[in-house]
């Protein structure tokens, strides 16, 4: 075989491969964005309740109030060939960015197809920017699997049926709120819910099972479900004796929570505020990271106060370009044209 034959099939393989890839990385992105129990913790109430004051953009740096807009369509354009005349974006601390935790930038998200797309840009013009492939947009009705793992010190199973279905009933509560108080007549998100009770003793290894994706899905599928029959499937592994935090794949369909409040050996009673607790947690906030969320689009809760987990513009739960649509629902999104 000649040496050209050789390098044409060599790049038809790579082709394939990066094609299958691809595949891989929108059904399992491998992404994965961690959260600490002690984060966690500080968060079981609304972290927004105490919203602080927003910073007040810039008028004279070279990234500035009055040509942020601009600069973010002409980003978008050259970074991804992707049109937005009127992209999403706040202004807000970026502690993410330095080790400088008053850092100030603009965040700006788009999701057109597919794909996730997020530019930060500080007022030096410099530019940080991330597309990722999202599974399940922030936006419909998606079936979600709870499994529930007992391993025997609380009352979980008693509640499941009560508690449980009362927090879940608060979550998608929340989301018709923000519907209301934007006009809309039925949310943008809404979780149809299925709940699975599992034994931690029903994994191999109780502890590291109920974490383990392929682990999780081989054993509903014993039971009778059907992985692609739901839009996410996520782990509610409540284990006082063993405090973990949470964890989920960005852009992807698998979170994680553990018990991050306090613990520790014996029995413990789950009550109406713990269950709303672990509830925020798992369906917010680490689901808000399979539809792409990063802790640092606002992680000090500058520019939205409300249950959701961040400011709704960045999921484009708001109407940005004027045309009565959420741009998460629209046709032609942030006033582009696809």
């Amino acid at each position: 075989m000649n040496t050209r034959r050789m390098n044409v099939l060599l790049a038809i393989l790579v082709f394939i491969l990066s094609l299958m890839n691809n595949v891989a990385i929108a059904q399992d992105p491998g992404i994965v964005i961690e959260d600490s129990a002690e984060g966690l913790a500080q968060c079981s109430v609304d972290c927004a309740a105490a919203n602080p004051q927003a910073p007040n953009p810039p008028t004279s740096s070279r990234i500035n109030r009055h040509n942020i807009e601009q600069f973010l369509t002409d980003e978008h354009l050259t970074r991804w060939g992707v049109t937005l005349p009127k992209p999403s974006y706040i202004f807000t601390k970026n502690p993410g960015l330095s080790e400088d935790p008053s850092i100030l930038a603009w965040t700006s998200v788009a999701y057109v197809d597919n794909s996730r797309y997020r530019l930060y840009v500080q007022p030096d013009g410099t530019v940080h920017a991330w597309v990722v492939p999202i599974s399940v947009k922030p936006a419909s009705t998606q079936s979600i699997l709870t499994v529930v793992v007992d391993h025997g010190n609380t009352n979980i199973a008693d509640v499941m049926a009560t508690l449980l279905v009362d927090a879940q009933n608060a979550i998608n509560a929340d989301h018709w709120e923000h519907a209301a108080q934007i006009g809309l007549p039925e949310p943008i998100v809404a979780f149809d819910y299925s709940n699975l009770l599992v034994s931690a003793n029903e994994f191999s290894d109780p502890l590291q099972g109920p974490k383990t994706p392929t682990s999780v899905y081989d054993l509903i599928t014993t039971k009778g479900y059907a992985v692609d029959d739901f839009d996410l499937v996520v782990v509610m592994d409540l284990d006082p004796a063993n405090q973990a935090g949470g964890w989920a794949y960005l852009g992807g369909t698998f979170a994680y929570i553990g018990w991050f409040q306090l613990g520790g050996a014996g029995y413990f009673t789950i009550t109406p505020e713990l269950m709303a607790s672990f509830a925020r947690a798992l369906y917010h906030h680490e689901v808000g990271h399979n539809w792409g969320w990063e802790h640092t689009w606002d992680g000090n809760d500058f520019t939205y106060s409300g249950p959701l987990i961040v400011n709704p513009r960045l999921f484009g739960w708001t109407d940005i370009d004027g045309d009565g649509v959420p741009e998460i629902l629209d046709s032609t999104p942030y006033g582009g044209a696809y």
